[in-house]
């Protein structure tokens, strides 16, 4: 196998021949320098393989059920029941069978151009799901100006990157659309619980607003990486779903943060002395060395940190006070079924001045333009580790957090960094709903916008 193998590779066409030449080579026995060539090939070939299935299943869809055997007959749109066939010849479930189909008539009929990515091998089925996702059943505007924005650069972005291009863009260039697509999503929020297969459950949440999503997630980790910190044995990822579960099932009810770690620390058994042994011999200081007694000890504890619950400067600025969870009114009394009587004991509540007011939300970083919150556009925010959100959701959550850190920076027309620094500042306007406790915002400011608001300034 020559040096110039890979650059034959990526120069072959995709299809037949690229099959023909990935068919005759023995991936065992090539060498490091061409193997990433080799599976990118084979990526491309997958896509294009994709392509054509996807195709076979939406002219499936089209097929006329009255034509006969030798004719070709389609239909303008597929009928009710056409999903069986396809779920039929692929031996699927109905849920399954129904969902390909759903895809693939989207993706072939709706968005006629990442079909044809996929036949050229450079969009591989997940992109082009997400594209689908998104895009079907918006207007042909709308979509058109997505694609023309996005198309060429998907094959070099993750799903993650595609979907948060792809949402920006949406609120970018049709806010009104986007607007009514998530106030249609908000109607339907739901929380839903069922088994897995291996025993356990799930509890889910969806059409929920992202940044009150945002704040209640990061409420978790900060207390999952208090109890951690505080010597839970437990992992962090064990400890966010057992402290979520327990916010729900009541257990934690009007339980300060304090008390919530020394019940979580209390059921580990970490707050119990351990049970004395019987003295084999009286052992001094010098028989025990120091790598034994770091061994004794336990490694101290990382700091965990998750994508989706990021830390916050400004929550650690100071050390968070105790404060009662917000549930309502404790509605199961005493009695033989009362969650409380399985309860941990908690800890002893602190005195008044230590707790803070009910009505709190924990602070969350957001990403804002100044001349979005100003009302001058619609363009959209950012919640980190989450995605772009709406303008209006934006301003809400800025509103909220006139306690925490804002910081700013000044862009030229590019996006090059001309300057940046920390305000006091903050709008004449009061927080709606609850106050969040810290938090990050950040404040995004064109030159370019900062020379219309200066010279222009907003009414508000």
């Amino acid at each position: 196998m020559d040096d110039g193998f890979g650059e034959r590779l990526a120069g072959t066409s995709v299809g037949p021949e690229l099959a023909a030449v990935l068919a005759s080579v023995d991936v065992a026995a090539v060498p490091n320098g061409s193997v990433i060539d080799v599976l990118q090939a084979s990526a491309r070939l997958r896509a294009y393989a994709e392509g054509l299935y996807l195709g076979a299943v939406a002219s499936v869809l089209e097929r006329g059920p009255s034509a006969g055997p030798d004719s070709v007959a389609r239909l303008a749109e597929p009928e009710r029941y056409a999903p069986d066939e396809v779920r039929a010849a692929l031996v699927m479930n109905r849920r399954q069978g129904w969902s390909e189909s759903e895809f693939a008539y989207a993706l072939c009929r709706g968005l006629p151009a990442v079909h044809a990515e996929m036949l050229a091998g450079r969009i591989d089925r997940d992109r082009a799901w997400v594209f689908t996702q998104h895009l079907a059943g918006l207007p042909g505007e709308l979509v058109a100006k997505v694609l023309d924005a996005v198309l060429t650069e998907a094959p070099g972005l993750t799903t993650g990157q595609l979907r948060a291009r792809i949402l920006k863009l949406i609120i970018t260039v049709d806010p009104d659309h986007a607007r009514d697509a998530y106030e249609r999503a908000l109607a339907e929020r739901a929380v839903v619980g069922y088994l897995n297969p291996d025993g356990t459950a799930v509890i889910a949440a969806s059409g929920l607003p992202p940044d009150e999503a945002a704040a209640a997630t990061e409420r978790i980790a900060g207390l999952a990486r208090a109890a951690k910190r505080a010597g839970h044995p437990g992992r962090v990822d064990q400890l966010r779903a057992d402290i979520y579960l327990r916010l729900l099932d009541d257990r934690f009810h009007h339980l300060t943060r304090t008390e919530m770690i020394a019940a979580l620390l209390d059921e580990a058994g970490r707050t119990q002395a351990p049970p004395a042994e019987p003295p084999t011999r009286e052992v001094s200081p010098g028989d025990i060395s120091p790598g034994e007694a770091v061994a004794a000890e336990g490694p101290p504890c990382p700091e965990p940190h998750n994508v989706g619950a990021r830390d916050s400067e400004a929550s650690n600025a100071e050390p968070e006070q105790d404060r009662p969870d917000s549930a309502g009114p404790d509605d199961a009394g005493p009695g033989e079924n009362s969650p409380q009587e399985h309860a941990p004991t908690p800890a002893p509540r602190p005195a008044s001045s230590e707790r803070e007011p009910l009505g709190h939300v924990t602070g969350i970083e957001v990403r804002a333009r100044l001349d979005s919150l100003a009302r001058v556009n619609e363009l959209p925010g950012e919640l980190p580790g989450w995605g772009p959100i709406l303008a209006e959701t934006t301003r809400r959550a800025v509103a909220r957090q006139h306690h925490g850190q804002w910081r700013w920076v000044v862009t030229d027309h590019e996006g090059y960094l001309l300057a940046e620094g920390l305000t006091r500042r903050r709008p004449g306007t009061g927080s709606p709903g609850h106050r969040a406790e810290g938090g990050i915002v950040e404040l995004a400011i064109p030159a370019t916008a900062l020379a219309r608001l200066a010279k222009d300034p907003p009414p508000a």
